[in-house]
């Protein structure tokens, strides 16, 4: 964990809660260490992140990529 604090550019998780192959915990270490944003997706597995987030999921995504808050 000694590298993300240093990350430069920002960041952005976006992770399901549930999600099967990489536990929700990982997720939200990486976003304690990193000053940026993160999006949790309650309900959303491994792969269905954008069909379980619908538009908030599409929203936050565009939200980081201009820029705004």
């Amino acid at each position: 964990m000694t590298k993300i604090p240093k990350i430069k550019s920002p960041v952005l998780f976006l992770h399901g809660d549930p999600d099967e192959i990489v536990p929700y915990e990982h997720s939200r270490t990486l976003y304690e260490a990193a000053p940026e944003p993160n999006y949790r997706i309650p309900g959303a597995t491994h792969n269905d992140t954008y069909v379980v987030g619908g538009a908030e999921y599409f929203e936050a995504i565009r939200t980081f990529v201009h820029g705004e808050p």
